[in-house]
């Protein structure tokens, strides 16, 4: 029998499910995935669980994040690449691109409302 069509993508800003994935890093100020075995295993058994069976149908949406230095012109942008960066990734290691859409939020949704330096805030989280 074959799978079921991907279920549409929630909205980025309505997300309920979300997963959040700290141990993604990014090198600093950067859209690019740092090079450490915690990222690259983070991204390896999050694709591996995305091309399952069981989870093969969801869409989802990656949003990227980032601390509250920088302000919105530059955290805005960088955290769309960011997110971007994650979709290529899981693209490349079998997800559908169909299911995966990108979505920067900047610093706009905080990890931890009680960090005045937002620095909690460097993740990327994925709405499914």
């Amino acid at each position: 029998m074959p799978a079921p069509p991907p279920r549409p993508a929630p909205s980025a800003e309505t997300c309920t499910a979300a997963a959040n994935f700290h141990g993604i890093l990014f090198e600093l100020g950067s859209a690019r995935i740092a090079d450490d075995r915690e990222t690259s295993a983070t991204l390896s058994e999050l694709a591996r669980a995305l091309t399952t069976p069981d989870l093969a149908h969801l869409s989802l949406i990656i949003r990227g994040h980032t601390d509250t230095s920088g302000g919105d012109r530059v955290n805005l942008p960088l955290s769309q690449r960011r997110a971007e960066a994650v979709a290529r990734r899981l693209i490349a290691a079998g997800v559908g691109p169909g299911r995966v859409r990108a979505r920067g939020m900047g610093s706009s949704v905080l990890a931890d409302p009680g960090d005045p330096t937002g620095f909690q805030n460097r993740r990327v989280d994925i709405c499914f």
